[in-house]
């Protein structure tokens, strides 16, 4: 049952008065007013942990934290109260909100406001906080987060001892000092090496910096390093280069931090200068890629980071978890097995699958690594193929009205699923007409050049031709095949456009069809039955030279002529793909 519509609008206007009213103090030149920004923050996010009212934090406040911090946190938020008791985020509405809305609706959950306003009090995944401990053997009274209920929960037993944030720095190290009274080392963008260093740091990169900090950061000393170790402009450097840069030139000769980050910055190819800027520099100790499940919406990875020492010629020790099992705690929390999180650490720690800087150095510095492949010899496939279309979803009445039952041919056609067999495209059902978007359709355009081949992929797995195992099926659109004619992708297929100056299309081809290919593909999905968009984006293809490249694909060529033209053969090309490796 949806939420009635007036109190979802009630809800976000509440949010946008009282997220304007943080941003306003939060950009402030008055320290007190940043501290009144952090005290709003914390008292969202207090609300949220322990499911009360704004109301119902003043005596909450003197249970967790000393007398002296709770009346200051209390005489920061007093004036924000009215505003703030609306936007509360409980399992419950407040009383209020029903007898102003007059009716009775749907409690509003987190998800409507806190996890998805995010720039109020995020928080880091529980998994994610569970390993990054014991990488770092963080103890209680050791802290490093911007993980704002975390240090609210240690500072609240007076265990924090030592803290750094990325991001907001300057008004987070102005509310730590008057409320809690810690040892704060905040990040100077125009100081180098800070004193004293920081031994253990932990910090998300996805948050961004806030204008503040980005008006400091830009002509600082850390990022002025980062700038010419990239030969890149301030505006072309992403937020996880500066926030990384920020924290390996705050930490000891010893220390160590964990960054949280979003996996695209470890192998699109834009953040490639910063990649290997940090892998050069001998920053990046590790990548733990953790498991898909950690986040809807996004793919993390962590990355074990140390002081910059160009002369340490490291090798960067890589761990994929993305098929780690998450179990649920007593709390309802999804944590990984300590089996688990000790496997990790050993594998870390043995440091079987490891990588030479100078190796990574070499190509585009693709940290994104899956165990088994070799990451500086391989070519994401997305490098290669743009774009990666879906097709239209489209219910199976539509498609009965669409195709002709009299035997009368047109030029247009449907693909879908069963349409791919045995490497080929086979075309049976003819249409009246298309109505969808030409997004979802492969022709060749009058006077179109082959600069591009269309490559076919089934979304879901089905069974191989001997029935022995599950696949994922492929075909491969040569424009001689298609001239003429409309084809109509439906949503269980896929279509990439192969770049042929980049690439030979049927040594892709090859690859993907080869026990290999489909091998690397059943990892990626980490056992579901589908592909999805990011798993196409990642999947690496094996470098070879052009020549090579030739061989097999025109090996692979003749079983496929030998197919079309009716013959059994066998379309597994491990073998081929096999032997020219080694050769």
């Amino acid at each position: 049952m949806p939420r009635p519509k007036r109190i979802q609008t009630k809800a976000e206007e509440k949010y946008e008065n009282i997220s304007s009213t943080v941003k306003r103090l939060r950009n402030s030149d008055d320290p007190n007013e940043r501290i009144k920004a952090i005290a709003i923050e914390c008292a969202f996010a207090l609300s949220a942990v322990y499911q009360i009212e704004i109301d119902e934090l003043d005596t909450k406040l003197f249970e967790i934290m000393p007398k002296e911090s709770a009346e200051k946190m209390l005489e920061c938020i007093e004036e924000y109260k009215p505003v703030m008791k609306f936007a509360y985020v409980g399992k419950e509405i407040s009383p209020e909100w029903k007898k102003e809305s007059g009716t009775e609706p749907e409690w509003i959950t987190n998800e409507d406001f806190y996890c998805r306003k995010v720039s109020i009090a995020p928080t880091i995944h529980k998994c994610i906080y569970q390993l990054a401990k014991s990488l770092l053997h963080l103890e209680e009274q050791d802290v490093l987060t911007t993980d704002m209920n975390h240090y609210i929960e240690l500072a609240g037993k007076q265990k924090l001892q030592r803290l750094c944030f990325s991001g907001r720095a300057k008004m987070l190290t102005d509310w730590i000092k008057t409320v809690w009274k810690a040892d704060v080392t905040p990040i100077d963008w125009n100081r180098w090496n800070p004193s004293p260093q920081i031994d253990k740091l932990l910090f998300n990169t996805w948050y961004g910096i806030s204008e503040q900090d980005k008006a400091e950061a830009e002509n600082g000393k850390i990022v002025q390093w980062l700038k010419e170790g990239t030969k890149k402009e301030f505006s072309e450097l992403s937020y996880v280069g500066v926030l990384i840069a920020s924290a390996v030139n705050s930490l000891s000769p010893d220390g160590r931090a964990v960054a949280v980050v979003n996996s695209e910055w470890l192998y699109e190819t834009e953040f490639w200068e910063e990649r290997k800027f940090f892998v050069s520099q001998g920053c990046i100790e590790s990548v733990i890629l953790l498991p898909s499940r950690v986040s809807i919406v996004r793919n993390y990875s962590l990355l074990v980071l140390c002081a910059p020492d160009a002369s340490k010629k490291r090798n960067v020790r890589f761990c994929n978890a993305r098929s780690a099992t998450l179990l649920r705690n007593e709390s309802n929390h999804q944590v990984l097995s300590e089996e688990t999180v000790q496997n990790i650490l050993q594998q870390l720690e043995e440091g079987k699958d490891a990588v030479s800087c100078e190796k990574l150095c070499q190509g585009n510095c693709n940290l994104y690594y899956h165990q088994g492949e070799s990451t500086q010899l391989t070519e994401f496939l997305q490098n290669v193929s743009s774009p990666i279309i879906r097709g239209a979803m489209i219910r199976p009445s539509e498609i009965e009205e669409m195709q002709i039952k009299d035997g009368t041919e047109t030029n247009n056609y449907l693909i879908q699923m069963q349409n791919i067999q045995n490497g080929c495209l086979n075309l049976t059902a003819n249409l009246s007409q298309i109505t969808q978007d030409n997004r979802y359709c492969i022709f060749v355009e009058e006077g179109a050049t082959e600069e591009k081949t269309v490559l076919l992929i089934s979304r879901a797995v089905s069974e191989s031709p001997d029935g022995k195992r599950k696949v994922f099926k492929t075909a491969l659109l040569e424009n001689s095949d298609i001239k003429g004619k409309k084809l109509l992708l439906t949503g269980n297929v896929y279509a990439l456009y192969l770049d042929n100056k980049k690439v030979n299309p049927f040594y892709i081809q090859a690859y993907l069809e080869s026990k290999e290919g489909q091998e690397q593909i059943t990892r990626l999905t980490n056992g579901r039955s589908f592909l999805n968009v990011e798993d196409l984006r990642l999947l690496t293809i094996p470098k070879c030279e052009e020549e090579t490249q030739k061989k097999i694909a025109d090996e692979f060529k003749k079983n496929l002529k030998v197919i079309k033209e009716g013959y059994q053969a066998s379309l597994r090309s491990c073998q081929i793909f096999g032997k020219h490796q080694t050769g």
